[in-house]
């Protein structure tokens, strides 16, 4: 299968009729983050322990909205955001791969916008 772009995502809302500022990308890998971004969708990291934290040189398309330890989180993560079960406080927003809490990104920088999305809804 192809690597996502923001093209082809742009492309397939315009064929379906998707509101993209609606939706969210899962991905595994920073392309895919910055894919979503760019095409105008909230971005999800599935943690599969390849990609190294976000640092003060990544653009803002590369920096995840939030962090998953699986598929199955991002996916509770989606739910919990959009006022689905579970309720936000039930759901790990917060989370950061073992590797990341060593790296530049300190663990209260990273969680603050994360926390404050949460408390907003």
């Amino acid at each position: 299968m192809p690597q996502a772009t923001a093209g082809m995502l742009l492309r397939a809302a315009a064929n379906h009729n998707i509101d993209l500022s609606a939706s969210w990308m899962i991905g595994d890998i920073l392309d895919d983050v910055e894919a979503g971004k760019r095409a105008g969708c909230r971005a999800i990291l599935v943690d599969l322990g390849t990609e190294q934290p976000p640092d003060q040189r990544q653009t803002f398309w590369r920096r995840p909205a939030y962090v998953a330890r699986s598929t199955i989180h991002a996916l509770q993560i989606v739910q919990a955001l959009e006022g689905l079960y579970p309720a936000p406080e039930e759901v790990n927003l917060v989370y950061q791969p073992d590797s990341w809490r060593r790296g530049p990104v300190s663990s209260a920088s990273a969680a603050s916008p994360h926390l404050e999305v949460a408390k907003a809804r």
